[in-house]
């Protein structure tokens, strides 16, 4: 929640560049990457954590790419410096904690998609063992003698999906 507000704040500053506040905010040293790029970066990135709290995880990756998409300017603009040497502590300081970010945000991505594919084939298992139940376990008709086909048993829905969730628990053991 306050990652959100901090996020619609800093989104209306930014629209309003080079006004007071923001003038008072670069007069204190408050740098613009600082400011519009580390600050933004965080707060996108405690949304994307709570997102994948809610199991969100296709909310939480494309956070993250928006924040990558944020980010990634600063750091390029800070780095590519003609001088070096010339950059305020301000800067320098920005720099690091942006990069310090953009790792972060890698492993983040890395991770939440792991754990997309492991969700998708989960999924994928339930499915084949949802159709198993329903459609005979996939022995097929031809191979069935007489008798199985004669005694196959209609289930309903409630009893379907007892059958399957015992039969994946099965296959998870």
């Amino acid at each position: 929640k306050f990652a959100k507000n901090a996020l619609i704040m800093l989104d209306a500053l930014y629209g309003k560049r080079g006004l007071k506040i923001h003038t008072i905010l670069n007069s204190e040293g408050i740098i613009d990457a600082k400011l519009f790029g580390e600050w933004r970066v965080k707060s996108y990135l405690v949304v994307a954590r709570a997102c994948m709290e809610q199991g969100e995880v296709e909310d939480a990756i494309a956070i993250l790419k928006k924040a990558k998409g944020l980010g990634m300017p600063y750091i390029d603009e800070l780095s590519s410096s003609a001088d070096q040497s010339s950059r305020g502590k301000e800067e320098k300081a920005s720099l690091r904690a942006l990069t310090l970010q953009m790792k972060e945000l890698k492993r983040l991505v890395a991770e939440y998609s792991e754990k997309r594919k492991a969700a998708k084939k989960i999924e994928k298992k339930k499915a084949k063992v949802m159709a198993k139940a329903l459609f005979g376990g996939g022995d097929g008709k031809e191979n069935a003698t007489p008798d199985k086909q004669n005694n196959v048993k209609e289930r309903d829905s409630s009893e379907t999906k007892q059958h399957v969730e015992q039969v994946y628990d099965e296959q998870e053991k």
